[in-house]
């Protein structure tokens, strides 16, 4: 937390109380909450925008999601992939639009357009999906029998269809797709990676262990051509005709038959690592998708080869398909889509993508200033509090950058491996290197954090703590040795004075001193990775692990609970972060999303999992929006403003209360205990009053100075019964 506050203000008897004149140049708005009369409140109403259950792609566009099938049919085209993925397109592949099946979120394989508006789509967990108005609407057709899954697809001149997946499972259509029937093969634990027809009636599937099998009678019986004797498997396999095909191990391996498929002979090694899918637009002219985002064309039947795109990168390319001989489209990782009008000789990419790299840290300030920090240097900067992001153009290291955090609304650091520090003074707009030590193969910084406007602390690996007094300029190592040799993952402050450190092993560390010295904390409940800590405020804390561990503290981190053991399946805990001190959110490492409204008490799921493969980091804005961040360059924003979430109180016997201008007035019919917190929407909160109040009326004035201009959270806690509302703070 960052406490930029002013000193408490003072709360005065109405009966005794002056008026009070204004001048400056801000004011404070009640939003939506102009004149409240609480005679009889039952319910508390805690504005924020992110509620983390509707959500817009931000990075890259116009998807994220993984794409490992395409297909066309004239200006008609669908590409599929994870998570349940179709994109449809009606001019050749120029512009795409998500369609909201709501069938299935499984991992879609393999899609083939039978004709003009027929299309079938196959994937994981036996799916099969049919559309009659060229993707559309789908229907669900997953047939009696079970499956594992389905990988490919293929089409006969004649319709008939075959699927081919994992266990050895073939099955087959007579009907265009329309419906499905399972072989009677014998089990084997094999993937069959890819099928094709070289004509209506020779059908060759390719898969683990280098098999090679085909069918001469349309994939009613098949007979085993080749299989290696290592592990190399083949990812690819098509026909130019019904004599001359294609196909491709892992590492690049091309075999070439002549007849059909009966024999096979291999060519040299293409050296661009696995070849994922061959596409012959017609006897002569054929494309390659391939790893390390590479496409490949030759002129002559695949007998020598040509770049087409090469950009360098690690995803891969996983497929291609064409309209007629110049126009095609090409799909593979992190929504990759690109385009060709020239069959295949050059490429453009669909879409704008400030990055497609690693992105693992991401903080706003208290303005509208945001900042994603990922791989090999990468930053990004958004001055619309997440809206739209830029990438900054030189980088300054090729370290990857672990983490991040404001000090200010414009001084942040950003830091990672080798402990590279790099510190901006204007909101992340540009930077300098403070320091970077040499390749020693350290895995550096992990967390970042501030406790006031000046004093932060950094932590990382090899049990190595790092403390700044002037806001992140000058750091010095903290030379206590109480976790010696640990891998220290995270830190966050509860108050300026006390912090907490995550480690391995399921250890903490406490600081009441700003983190000058450090006591050991026993938590006997997980051994996992400790991953994120974030504190709602000066009390309630959470950490989260990789097991799917959540922690609760309410006494700013001395002792921890035990919330939940099992909140996550594989991927773990990866982040947690609180709008105000009751609503709260945390991501999972596979995309789920969970979300507290009684300060971390209870977590629930929200909505379906995100359309990703894993988030790294979130953070909300200053304007309540959560904006989370992931492999491959993957930035979503909340897409649901102004929502109330609501929680049950008793019933206030004691209070009225009346909001007018700048000021907050309420009555007590007794003695009772007041406290009065202002919080932004980053979850950066401040006391302002916490003492026991005389029976009668009372008013308290909103602060003149000290505020950043932004939302806030105004808590009135009287007794047990909280109240919180929405205030803005103008110029």
């Amino acid at each position: 937390m960052n406490y930029l506050f002013p000193s408490r203000p003072k709360i005065k008897s109405e009966m005794t109380m002056k008026a009070i004149s204004f001048r400056g140049s801000f004011r404070w708005t009640f939003l939506g909450l102009k004149a409240l009369a609480f005679a009889c409140l039952f319910q508390t109403v805690q504005t924020a925008h992110a509620q983390g259950d509707a959500w817009k792609w931000i990075n890259p566009q116009p998807i994220g999601s993984h794409l490992f099938g395409v297909a066309m049919n004239g200006a008609n085209a669908l590409a599929i992939g994870s998570h349940g993925t179709i994109l449809r397109s009606e001019d050749s592949g120029k512009a795409w639009t998500e369609i909201d099946h709501g069938l299935t979120d499984s991992w879609l394989r393999d899609v083939a357009m039978v004709d003009s508006a027929y299309a079938v789509v196959v994937g994981d967990g036996g799916v099969i999906l049919k559309s009659g108005d060229a993707g559309k609407t789908w229907q669900d057709l997953r047939p009696a029998f079970s499956s594992s899954g389905w990988y490919a697809l293929d089409f006969s001149p004649a319709k008939i269809g075959l699927a081919t997946g994992f266990g050895f499972e073939i099955m087959r259509s007579t009907d265009s797709g329309r419906t499905w029937s399972k072989l009677s093969l014998p089990p084997r634990d094999v993937l069959l990676r890819d099928v094709a027809f070289a004509s209506a009636r020779v059908a060759v599937a390719v898969g683990d262990s280098g098999i090679i099998i085909r069918s001469n009678d349309s994939g009613k019986t098949w007979s085993p051509i080749r299989q290696k004797p290592d592990n190399h498997f083949l990812a690819a396999v098509a026909f130019a005709d019904s004599l001359h095909g294609l196909a491709s191990d892992e590492y690049g391996d091309v075999l070439v038959t002549l007849d059909g498929g009966l024999t096979w002979a291999q060519k040299p090694m293409l050296d661009i690592g696995g070849v994922t899918s061959f596409h012959f637009i017609d006897s002569l002219h054929v494309v390659a998708t391939a790893d390390y985002s590479r496409i490949l064309f030759s002129t002559n039947g695949g007998g020598t080869w040509s770049p087409g795109y090469d950009d360098g990168a690690f995803p891969s390319v996983f497929a291609s398909a064409f309209s007629g001989p110049k126009v095609g489209i090409a799909v593979g990782h992190y929504g990759m889509l690109l385009r060709t009008a020239d069959g295949g000789q050059s490429w453009s990419r669909i879409g704008k993508s400030e990055t497609v790299s690693f992105l693992g840290a991401i903080a706003f300030g208290p303005g509208k200033d945001g900042i994603i920090a990922g791989g090999d240097g990468t930053l990004l900067h958004s001055g619309d509090n997440g809206a739209t992001w830029s990438a900054l153009e030189s980088k300054l290291t090729t370290q990857w950058l672990n983490a991040v955090a404001f000090a200010d609304s414009q001084v942040a650091v950003a830091a990672g491996r080798n402990w590279v520090m790099l510190r901006t003074e204007d909101g992340g707009k540009t930077w300098d290197k403070l320091f970077d030590q040499t390749d020693d193969g350290s895995p550096g910084a992990n967390g970042i954090a501030f406790g006031n406007g000046r004093m932060g602390l950094a932590v990382g690996a090899w049990a190595l703590t790092m403390r700044t007094e002037d806001a992140g300029k000058t750091w010095k190592e903290v030379q206590d040795s109480i976790y010696i040799n640990r891998y220290l993952s995270a830190v966050a402050f509860a108050t300026p004075a006390i912090a907490v450190i995550l480690a391995d092993s399921g250890n903490l560390y406490r600081s009441t001193d700003s983190g000058l010295t450090w006591s050991p904390i026993i938590q006997k409940v997980t051994k996992g990775m400790l991953r994120s800590i974030a504190f709602s405020d000066s009390a309630v804390g959470i950490i989260v692990s990789d097991d799917g561990t959540v922690l609760r503290t309410k006494d700013a981190g001395a002792t921890w609970t035990l919330v939940t053991d099992n909140l996550s399946n594989y991927g773990g805990l990866t982040s947690v972060r609180f709008a105000n001190h009751s609503l709260g959110f945390i991501a999972g490492g596979t995309g789920s999303m969970y979300r507290t409204v009684n300060g971390g008490l209870k977590w629930t799921q929200v909505g379906e999992p995100l359309h990703v493969n894993d988030i790294t980091d979130m953070a909300l804005t200053s304007a309540g929006d959560l904006v989370a961040v992931g492999s491959g360059g993957v930035i979503l924003r909340s897409e649901k403003p102004a929502i109330a979430i609501k929680t049950d109180f008793e019933k206030p016997a004691t209070l009225r209360q009346s909001l007018s201008g700048d000021k907050l007035r309420f009555h007590l019919n007794r003695s009772e205990h007041v406290r009065i917190r202002l919080s932004d929407l980053v979850g950066r909160t401040r006391i302002l009053l916490d003492q026991t109040l005389a029976q009668g009326d009372h008013t308290w004035q909103l602060p003149a100075t000290g505020y950043a201009k932004g939302r806030y959270v105004l808590d009135l806690r009287i007794g047990n019964t909280s109240n919180a509302m929405l205030l803005e703070r103008g110029r």
